[in-house]
Formats: C-alpha cells, structure tokens, sequence
C-alpha cells in the first residue's frame, strides 16, 4: 500500500504542509497503532532498556526532520537551530531509554555544540557575501557551552576537559568574528537585538 501510494504521499508533503498530510505521515496504516501499542506493553514490562521510548523518540525525530526539511517557509538558519535542539533532545533520551548513565550530558551537549560550531563555519564559508547572518547562531553555541559549563560547575557533568574546550572554541569562535567584523558585525548584533 506504501509504495502504491507513495509518490501522491511525498507530492502532497512537499506542496502542502496540511493537518491531514501529517496525519497521512504519522498514522499511514493500522499497523502503525499495532506498534504504538507493542512499545507500550514492552515499556511497563521490561525495566532495563526501554526500546520502547527509543523507537518512539526516533520515530518523532524522523518525522520533524522531515517536516522541516520539506517546509519550504523555514530558512537553513532556523532548520539548524531545530537539529541542534532535536539533536540533544534525541540523545537525552536514548540515554533514558537506555538506563541513564548520563554520556547524554557527559558527551551528548558537547558534542552537538562543536558539531554546531563547525557547521556555522562551514556555512559562514560558503555563504561568506552574508557571513554576519550567523553571529547570533555562534552566540547561541557560546550561550549553550556557558550552561554546560554551570553543570560541571555544579557537578552534574565532570569531563573537564571537554567543557572547557567547548567553551573555549564557542566563546573566541563568536568573539573573535564580533571583533574581526567590526561594524558590520556591530550593526547585525544591534539589528537582532532591537538596540
């Protein structure tokens, strides 16, 4: 039935971004519900690994990957916010699902700031005529290090290293393009912040 249909599915995504697409996406059969349901009976019967919440919060992650790859009205720079976001909140829990150890703290933040870090910069090269329309995204990773610095601080997290490197690349990465950008950069950080 997926692949019979599969053509209108995708055409009908990518065009219209209507409740009833989603639905389509989501809940594309009864088997769909059969499975919701199996996750359930294995997450109150099995205490160990929860590959019901893992399956579950892939699946949602999938689905608003596409979603927003497919929506033509969102830019590149608010689709990388998403992953960034989506990206850690997927690794959090996995890490629940999987008993919590913590490597989702531990790695998982530092990680996925670096990762963003190195996009930016990917980016910022490529579109370099429009590079000032990415201070605000290296702020945001500079602003992410710094929380992840208050929970080593605090002894939540305790690879010292890795938060120090982290916030050392995302610090000077957004202070030394404020400085070298001088008034252009000056006057991007005024026009998003309304001074």
């Amino acid at each position: 039935q997926i692949s019979e249909n599969s053509s209108m599915v995708y055409s009908c995504i990518h065009y219209r971004f209507g409740s009833r697409c989603f639905q389509y996406i989501i809940f594309p059969s009864d088997d769909m519900g059969y499975q919701f349901q199996n996750r359930a009976y294995n997450y109150y019967t099995f205490s160990h690994v929860r590959w019901s919440v893992i399956t579950g919060v892939t699946i949602f992650y999938v689905i608003l990957t596409m979603w927003e790859l497919l929506n033509t009205h969102s830019s590149h720079i608010r689709k990388l916010y998403a992953q960034a976001v989506m990206v850690f909140l997927l690794l959090l829990f996995i890490d629940v699902g999987l008993g919590y150890s913590g490597w989702s703290l531990e790695y998982g933040i530092p990680c996925v700031i670096l990762a963003f870090a190195l996009i930016i910069l990917v980016c910022m090269a490529i579109n370099h005529h429009n590079w000032q329309n990415y201070i605000l995204m290296q702020l945001f990773a500079a602003i992410c290090s710094l929380i992840n610095l208050v929970l080593y601080l605090t002894g939540v997290v305790h690879q010292r290293i890795l938060v120090w490197v982290t916030v050392g690349i995302s610090v000077i990465f957004w202070s030394s393009t404020v400085i070298l950008g001088g008034r252009k950069a000056e006057n991007e950080m005024k026009r998003k912040f309304h001074v």
